[in-house]
């Protein structure tokens, strides 16, 4: 990496695609995860996410070695570059703060 790299200092994600070789302004399946308290919470910020034109993927709950007892997460999905990722995040981090949950970052296969 060099220092007049933009991508370097917005998402540490960013620095490890590049650095396997992923185009970084090309498009991919980008997966998203927001943490939720209650089925409710999960059910209001899916129709948000649907209204916005990106897919929901499954939701899990309890049953997940990462999650709280009685929380669930939220995976929503979409095909974007990974350098526009940077936006999506505090995008998704306000929708965390509105719906009361927590957005928790977002991965894609290499």
């Amino acid at each position: 990496m060099n220092d007049d790299d933009p991508y370097d200092l917005k998402d540490p994600l960013l620095a490890i695609l590049k650095d396997r070789g992923v185009q970084l302004d090309e498009p991919r399946a980008i997966v998203h995860f927001f943490y939720c308290k209650d089925a409710e919470t999960v059910n209001r910020l899916s129709k948000e996410i649907l209204k916005m034109g990106f897919e929901l993927g499954n939701c899990d709950f309890e049953d997940d070695e990462y999650i709280d007892e009685g929380e669930y997460v939220l995976r929503v999905k979409e095909v974007a570059k990974p350098n526009q990722m940077s936006a999506r995040k505090e995008e998704f981090e306000a929708f965390g703060e509105k719906f009361g949950c927590s957005y928790d970052g977002w991965e894609t296969a290499v």
